[in-house]
């Protein structure tokens, strides 16, 4: 019966997957990695509906006071300026908008070169991002900016999320001024060795729908009328086997983060702990920012976890 829910193929390819094998498992879920272009495909596909409800009632695997917490830190500032870099090469200036702009990190550092826009589904960090000034509206980025034109479109790690990852390539695509393009990061587990697997804390099952490989990633720009101008490799081993070794220190700063976001813990002394926690998180990121974006872009790669930064054109 399992094999009568799933998909037809992998999306990407759109070879038979009769093939496939199941490469994870996680959370009641199967992960079937196609044997043509690597790519990692949760089936069956949760409804779509159910996917949008973890985000707009804050059940993902990463909270919303999470991504708040973490948008004021100076390893997601340096983060941001280094892609930024990369972005103004292609495109130096114009209107930006960002999907899943998270608690407003990146948008903070690009409004000083952009007009910049933000989409995302979960309330409390719109909330967050509005009070900081920046133009974010709640919901899918084709239909709460319909009729918008951008220079610029990007996104960190959403490429995983994407019900359908084409069609919303095409809506991006339909959405860039002349000349614009698209810059994304995501991981590159569809071409992680099996012996790295170990590597990886959670697959973040049934948040992540798709792991690509570089092979599907061209695959997929080349479905949605598009063409790669730039590919950015990044080693994140020490980055995450650190994390695995910190693992139970992570789990208390996370638990105190959020235990210390209502209003009670503040008014019962909570601040000092709030203060800790992020501190805690300013230098986990500063940290992860130097062993992958410094010495991961000197490492080895091949089979390895990577994160990769792509910019594409019309």
């Amino acid at each position: 019966m399992k094999n009568m829910k799933r998909l037809p193929g992998c999306r990407s390819c759109s070879t038979d997957s009769n093939g496939d094998s199941v490469a994870i498992t996680e959370n009641g879920h199967d992960g079937y990695q196609c044997l043509d272009c690597g790519l990692i495909y949760i089936s069956p596909k949760p409804d779509p509906d159910k996917i949008v409800n973890l985000y707009d009632h804050d059940s993902a695997h990463v909270s919303a006071q999470e991504w708040i917490n973490a948008s004021g830190s100076y390893g997601k500032a340096l983060k941001a300026q280094m892609t930024l870099r990369f972005m103004r090469r292609y495109q130096p200036a114009g209107e930006l908008l960002e999907i899943g702009a998270g608690g407003g990190a990146f948008l903070r550092e690009a409004a000083r070169y952009y007009r910049v826009h933000g989409a995302e589904f979960n309330p409390a960090q719109v909330s967050h991002m509005q009070s900081l000034g920046i133009d974010c509206r709640q919901g899918a980025f084709e239909k709460v900016f319909a009729g918008m034109t951008f220079d610029v479109i990007y996104h960190c790690d959403v490429l995983s999320h994407l019900f359908d990852p084409v069609a919303d390539f095409q809506a991006m695509r339909n959405m860039l001024k002349a000349g614009g393009i698209i810059v994304f990061e995501t991981g590159n587990f569809g071409d992680l060795g099996r012996r790295h697997y170990s590597l990886v804390e959670r697959w973040q099952y049934p948040d992540h729908l798709y792991f690509f490989s570089r092979r599907s990633l061209s695959n997929l720009a080349s479905a949605a009328g598009l063409k790669i101008e730039m590919v950015r490799e990044y080693s994140r081993s020490l980055e995450m086997s650190l994390g695995n070794l910190l693992k139970p220190a992570r789990s208390v700063v996370k638990q105190r983060g959020r235990s210390t976001s209502g209003s009670k813990s503040r008014a019962s002394g909570g601040g000092g702990k709030t203060k800790l926690v992020r501190l805690a998180m300013t230098l986990k990121h500063m940290v992860d920012y130097v062993l992958t974006y410094q010495l991961g872009a000197f490492l080895p790669k091949s089979g390895r976890p990577q994160t990769v930064i792509v910019v594409l054109r019309q």
